[in-house]
């Protein structure tokens, strides 16, 4: 894009709007559903983030200002939405085994986000060497225009299609949560009447 003077402004954008959205995901979420919120921010994300990378250094400024606007929304989506649909993962574990694991759930989402992004940051580093990206210049050579490209929309747009797939699987809906959540009391309730 050429837009190094605007970077902190431009990547602002989308975190300003991503934090500004989390109300909106939150209101979307409690009407509708939190997983099928979810599959419509990330695919919203997904669809603008694909047309970011498909503009060019002679984009408008404010063009590309909106879209980061619109993927900050998406960003948000999939920031709140599944940290808030761990708790309901972690009530449906505790439903189907009889065994409560709030600290193992915890502990295998933070590991795998830190295994994901110690090994993602190196991986993109190595592929934007081996297509020739070389820093600093104004003009990258066409392999490392298209590696910018794939690691920054073609990729990522295609974790999270497999992203909204999984959540279009998962099995608690809002439904499925209350009846799993009033089976869940009367099963405590019942265990606290036992004689010790």
């Amino acid at each position: 894009m050429r837009r190094e003077a605007q970077g902190d402004w431009i990547l602002g954008t989308i975190f300003v709007a991503a934090i500004a959205s989390l109300p909106l995901w939150n209101l979307l979420a409690r009407r509708w559903d939190k997983r099928i919120a979810f599959i419509v921010g990330v695919s919203f994300w997904t669809a603008v983030q694909l047309a970011i990378v498909t503009l060019g250094p002679s984009t408008p400024l404010w063009l590309l200002i909106v879209l980061c606007v619109l993927a900050g929304i998406g960003v948000g989506a999939a920031h709140v939405l599944p940290w808030s649909i761990l708790p309901d993962a972690i009530e449906y574990n505790e439903y189907t085994t009889g065994v409560r694991q709030e600290g193992t759930f915890y502990s295998v989402v933070t590991l795998a986000q830190k295994v994901a992004s110690s090994v993602a940051i190196p991986l993109c580093l190595l592929l934007l060497q081996a297509a020739g990206y070389r820093p600093n210049l104004p003009e990258q050579p066409f392999a490392a225009s298209l590696a910018i490209r794939l690691l920054m929309g073609v990729l990522p747009g295609l974790l999270l299609g497999l992203a909204t797939l999984c959540a279009a699987r998962y099995p608690v809906t809002r439904e499925e949560f209350t009846r799993i959540n009033e089976e869940l009391v009367k099963k405590r309730q019942a265990a606290r009447e036992l004689p010790s």
